[in-house]
């Protein structure tokens, strides 16, 4: 059925189911879409975790600093 009669048969009244197809449909496919979104997942993830290991490390390194510097001297 073409979109002309489709829209004839609806100002009409008359219900026309659509089957949708056609050479006017588009379509995107969704399987890039999730490699897409799982890659970015993953990214965020890993930039978070360097992120939080450099941070402790850090903190780790100034715990010994001030650990270093409570010390009684004898």
């Amino acid at each position: 059925m073409s979109l002309i009669s489709f829209a004839l048969a609806q100002s009409q009244g008359q219900f026309v189911p659509f089957t949708g197809g056609g050479a006017g449909q588009e379509t995107l496919p969704a399987t890039p879409l999730i490699y897409a979104a799982y890659a970015l997942v993953w990214l965020v993830l890993l930039v978070y975790v360097f992120t939080l290991w450099r941070k402790i490390g850090k903190v780790e390194r100034e715990l010994k600093d001030v650990a270093v510097r409570a010390r009684p001297e004898k």
